[in-house]
């Protein structure tokens, strides 16, 4: 191994040498500790990024949960209001409706508001006045209404459920297209009151 060192710098140039030797001793370890810095500081990136959007995803799904829960508490608040259970045993579709309106200004996102007894008939509609007619999307309903807990779901919203809110409902959220050719994908949240 010495042979081959000597026979490759007999006939050299003192420039030569010094090159080979600057490139053996300085300029090779600065490449490899800057490989391994490379390598250490790309990991650090990598798992710095994927916390970044883990911490990120997390953040969109409370955001995207927020609004159900606070769904979730204003109907519990609700169920215990004495006037909105004599209104839901009298069937009272005006006063239903007069509180649907409200709540509508304080929840601007809920499209559908419906108000059902605890047969699943609707007893009022915020969009509205047809009643007296039972809603299905995709056995929520009856789920809330056997299990006694609030259910929360996203789902499309049949045809059917679409024409029970009337004409208005359409304009506002499919003026140009034709009936046949819309879907609508909203969060919808069940509360069940228990009288």
């Amino acid at each position: 191994m010495i042979n081959i060192f000597k026979k490759l710098f007999d006939n050299r140039t003192m420039g030569f040498k010094f090159t080979v030797a600057f490139v053996l001793v300085t300029l090779f370890p600065m490449l490899l500790l800057a490989y391994l810095s490379y390598i250490v500081i790309d990991s650090r990136l990598m798992n710095e990024a994927k916390e970044k959007i883990d911490m990120g995803i997390k953040t969109a799904w409370t955001e995207y949960y927020i609004r159900s829960d606070q769904m979730r508490y204003g109907m519990l608040q609700a169920a215990s209001m004495e006037e909105i259970k004599k209104a839901v045993k009298e069937n009272d579709a005006g006063y239903l409706k007069g509180v649907l309106t409200k709540w509508k200004v304080r929840r601007p996102y809920v499209d559908i508001w419906i108000v059902v007894d605890s047969n699943g008939n609707v007893l009022s509609r915020l969009n509205s006045d047809q009643i007296n007619d039972s809603i299905e999307i995709n056995g929520l309903v009856e789920k809330a209404l056997t299990s006694g807990k609030s259910q929360t779901s996203t789902e499309i919203l049949p045809e059917y459920l679409m024409d029970m809110e009337g004409e208005e409902f359409h304009r506002q959220f499919f003026p140009v297209l034709t009936r046949q050719f819309f879907l609508l994908l909203i969060d919808l949240s069940f509360f069940l009151f228990h009288f």
